[in-house]
């Protein structure tokens, strides 16, 4: 059975992502499970990321509302989100009340808009971190005011803080000794 709320990407001509599959065939027939285990993990998150290198960082909410009031307000919030933007802000330009911004948002895309806009922004900084650049320099280009609140942001979002991303990522790293394709 296919969900009508299932989200589809097409990665036909993705190659990087596709040869990770081809590597998770591999890995199942050639691997025993404790060191399958290890290998799928470190496959799926390289899938994900390479899945959010893909998509759009303008993912379209407008599939899910045609409602003109959440339309108008994902169009500022995709146009701002890196810029120091409020609620009070969207809701002066798109003329709507804070409370019903946020009852539309809630019914309809199941988040709040502030919770949208720190997505947003903590998506774009950890693409960025994972680019090599340092998280002191990326807070005020993902719209973050000071770097301790984008850090407690950060921190709870992707349990982690930013420099532990490189332990976490060197930790998990396959010994090229031990397999070889």
């Amino acid at each position: 059975k296919i969900y009508d709320d299932l989200d589809v990407v097409n990665l036909s001509k993705n190659d990087n992502i596709l040869n990770l599959f081809k590597k998770i065939e591999y890995y199942y027939e050639n691997f025993q499970e404790s060191d399958l285990n290890y290998l799928i993990t470190n496959i799926v998150e390289e899938i994900l990321f390479n899945l959010y290198l893909v998509c759009d960082d303008n993912f379209d909410y407008h599939s899910y509302s045609t409602h003109p009031t959440v339309s108008k307000a994902v169009d500022f919030i995709n146009a701002h989100y890196t810029e120091p933007i409020t609620i009070d802000e969207i809701c002066k330009e798109i003329y709507v009340t804070k409370g019903h911004l946020h009852y539309l948002f809630t019914e309809i895309l199941k988040i709040t808009p502030k919770k949208m806009i720190n997505m947003k922004r903590l998506a774009k900084a950890q693409k960025l971190i994972s680019m090599g650049e340092k998280p002191s320099y990326v807070y005020e280009s993902c719209g973050f005011r000071d770097y301790g609140t984008f850090l407690r942001n950060y921190t709870a979002y992707f349990g982690y803080t930013p420099s532990e991303k490189d332990k976490i990522t060197k930790a998990r790293k396959i010994e090229k000794t031990r397999f070889t394709l």
